[in-house]
């Protein structure tokens, strides 16, 4: 998985070593993530993966994931805002026009004239939706991001005296479902009061992006667009009217509340925070029920395409892209939950040019732009397509979660450190490199060599040596490790054929003085499946190979 080796086919090893582990815990104001240069050229899904799942159910909380072309992963430009007002509305039990207003959208419009909706008793309710099909709203949001979407509102009412007093929803009348997005809906207890526009944010994931599902039967979401195009997805266009499969925005009175509660109405309309579509594509999921296991936590987080919204993600073999992942703004009650949600994240001192940690932070305020910084460190993030699930992976894509280290010496030797390198390149490889350290006292030379994988003990002719002088006079890189870089004696010829080439570490080091090879593992809950750099079975205590080494030189 990944490009470790960009040196490819002169210097044989993975030069990406996980010297750093950050854990993180994602928030709803960055993404994270790595480019990549793809080797496929469609995904449909990644999987997130993690050593731990949340320490406790994180109700409601959805992650994102978005895809970008390398050089745009900050390419929204200024952010802009949108402010649709209401175009018509329904009024439920208990709902009333009053302030002589003479419909739903002329009692809304104005947040400071006498005109407003009551709301009197429990569960009294209305309905509204925005003029999200005009031609203000198409010349603003088509093909454009959508950074997030809020009702903008003005109430008054006994607030004080509920903890839920109103509850504002998405609603779908034909499926009978509504969507609690925001609990914490206020105002002033007075109606003349009533002047200052509040914003509940729904934030930036649609749970009504399909006309054939509800929120309630399937846990994928999707970034909100301005209308839907494969199907059955669905944009802003559905809020525009009732009938149909149409979404509408309801406010409704906690059924607690007392009979003569009488709450007021006076202002509501949809802005939407936007900016230029700089995404390949996004998708979210809701996280409620936990993570999945297979070799450790994964969430697997579904892709759609953004340009054609719906489409599956076709990319371009050999580019450069960007894939993060975020919590993303769901909603108050997306954000409700206190359990944080990590994710491992591990690096490198220096940054490998082929594989780059990025960190977006983003921004909704209007005229600001996000910013986007280069990190070392990366999440493990495998990008997917096909069936079945899981589907074939990018091999491209990053997927390591721990350090993987290998303990050499005379009772692990003769094979029983192994790493194993895919012979995807035709070449000559002149040089091998890896990262070691040893403990104090050590005095005997590490080897490696090709392996016979039929019997590792056996050398089939490629190896290099090093010495505890000559490792010795290597720069540091942190906590003892030193990159080492051997030439091999003879090189060795690859013919790029897709097989596996075994090489094994060995040393004649004593048990208490030992040498250590770093490598990486993509599933540390495994038990060692899937390590990539190094893997220890059961030792032989056995004598070094009996052709004398040949000692290797450093670049």
């Amino acid at each position: 998985m990944g490009e470790y080796n960009p040196d490819r086919p002169y210097v044989l090893g993975m030069q990406w070593a996980p010297m750093v582990k950050a854990p993180l815990v994602l928030d709803t104001a960055s993404e994270v993530g790595y480019t990549f240069r793809t080797a496929t050229e469609q995904v449909d899904r990644v999987w997130l993966r993690s050593t731990s799942t949340p320490p406790g159910r994180p109700t409601r909380t959805e992650l994102l994931v978005n895809l970008y072309q390398a050089d745009v992963i900050a390419g929204t430009g200024p952010v802009r805002k949108l402010v649709i007002p209401c175009a018509s509305g329904a009024l439920l039990a208990g709902a009333a026009l009053a302030g002589s207003a003479t419909s739903v959208e002329n009692a809304v419009a104005n947040p400071s004239d006498p005109r407003h909706i009551a709301l009197t008793g429990p569960g009294a309710a209305a309905r509204f939706w925005f003029a999200t099909t005009g031609a203000a709203a198409q010349a603003a949001l088509f093909r454009r991001r959508i950074l997030d979407v809020s009702v903008l509102y003005v109430m008054s009412g006994p607030f004080a005296d509920l903890a839920e007093p109103v509850t504002l929803g998405l609603e779908r009348p034909s499926a009978g479902v509504v969507w609690p997005m925001d609990e914490t809906l206020t105002g002033p207890a007075l109606h003349e009061a009533a002047t200052e526009v509040r914003r509940s944010r729904l934030g930036e994931l649609n749970p009504w992006w399909s006309t054939a599902v509800t929120p309630l039967t399937t846990k994928w979401r999707m970034p909100y667009n301005w209308a839907g195009q494969a199907s059955p997805t669905s944009g802003l266009t559905a809020w525009a009217a009732s009938g149909g499969t149409n979404i509408n925005v309801r406010l409704q009175v906690a059924g607690s509340a007392l009979e003569d509660a009488v709450f007021h109405v006076h202002y509501l309309a949809l802005e939407v925070t936007y900016g230029e579509e700089n995404r390949l594509g996004g998708g979210g999921l809701d996280i409620s029920e936990g993570a999945g296991q297979q070799g450790g936590a994964y969430y697997e987080i579904p892709l759609f395409g953004m340009y054609n919204y719906g489409f599956p993600v076709s990319m371009r073999r050999g580019a450069r892209y960007a894939v993060t992942v975020g919590r993303a703004h769901s909603g108050q009650l997306s954000v409700a939950s206190t359990v944080p949600v990590p994710v491992d994240r591990l690096g490198t001192v220096d940054a490998l040019p082929s594989l780059r940690g990025v960190q977006l932070r983003k921004t909704i305020r209007e005229g600001a732009v996000p910013s986007m910084e280069t990190v070392n460190d990366l999440p493990a993030i495998v990008l997917y397509e096909g069936s079945p699930l899981p589907g074939d992976a990018d091999s491209r894509s990053h997927v390591y979660l721990a350090q993987a280290i290998g303990t050499v010496s005379e009772r692990f030797f003769g094979g029983d450190l192994m790493q194993r390198i895919i012979d995807d390149k035709a070449g000559t490889y002149v040089w091998v490199r890896f990262y070691a350290r040893h403990l104090p006292g050590t005095r005997e030379p590490l080897y490696l060599y090709q392996a016979d994988p039929a019997d590792p003990w056996m050398s089939l002719g490629p190896r290099a040596t090093i010495s505890v002088d000559e490792f010795e006079m290597l720069p540091e890189v942190a906590d003892g490790w030193r990159e080492v870089t051997l030439r091999l004696d003879p090189p060795l010829e690859t013919a790029g054929g897709g097989g596996v080439l075994w090489w094994a570490f060995a040393s004649s080091a004593e048990d208490e003085a030992p040498w250590q090879v770093l490598g990486a593992d993509a599933e540390p809950g495994s038990g060692g499946r899937a390590r990539s750099a190094t893997r220890r079975t059961a030792g032989r205590r056995r004598s070094p190979p009996s052709t004398t080494p040949t000692t290797g030189r450093r670049t």
